[in-house]
């Protein structure tokens, strides 16, 4: 089998410029908490403007477990 050298479909990568807000959950303190400090890190105008932190927070949104929410199901 030959190797192959090139990718069979294109590649699409997204903006991180565009990227949607994360969405807290609704109760919990730390999800509100750590989206106040995204809003202000994601935000040109702010003086804790930092892009770098606003996409580690958004990553700490999404990824923080709720297990009152697993069991809601």
């Amino acid at each position: 089998m030959a190797l192959e050298t090139t990718l069979r479909e294109p590649i699409h990568l997204t903006d991180p410029l565009e990227a949607e807000a994360p969405q807290p959950v609704r109760g919990c303190d730390m999800c509100e908490s750590r989206f106040g400090q995204w809003r202000e890190a994601s935000n040109p105008r702010s003086t804790a403007y930092d892009p770098s932190h606003a996409t580690d927070l958004a990553i700490e949104i999404k990824r923080h477990p709720h297990e009152w929410k697993k069991t809601a199901r």
